[in-house]
């Protein structure tokens, strides 16, 4: 699947990180807080205007703004492969 930005996800879907595409200083606070390439994300909630909106990561819920959020880059998961990492993580 094409890769594309965090931003765009919509409530629900689930994506794996593959790139995050910004300076030095601001990648190590993004990685700090879970988005670290590979990791599984999904977005629980956007705000009635848009921004911010809620990704769920390592188990914790983390707010981005759009801005903040156009920077990491994401390949977006279909059902099946989402069904199948839950089902793998359970054993």
């Amino acid at each position: 699947m094409k890769d594309t930005k965090l931003s765009s996800l919509l409530i629900e879907e689930e994506a794996i990180i593959v790139d995050i595409n910004c300076d030095i200083v601001f990648r190590r606070r993004l990685q700090d807080l879970g988005f670290i390439k590979g990791e599984t994300v999904k977005c629980l909630l956007i705000s009635p205007f848009g921004d911010p909106s809620a990704y769920l990561i390592n188990n914790s819920t983390v707010a981005l703004r759009q801005k903040d959020a156009q920077f990491i880059f994401v390949e977006k998961k279909n059902r099946s492969e989402v069904d199948n990492h839950k089902n793998a993580k359970k054993l």
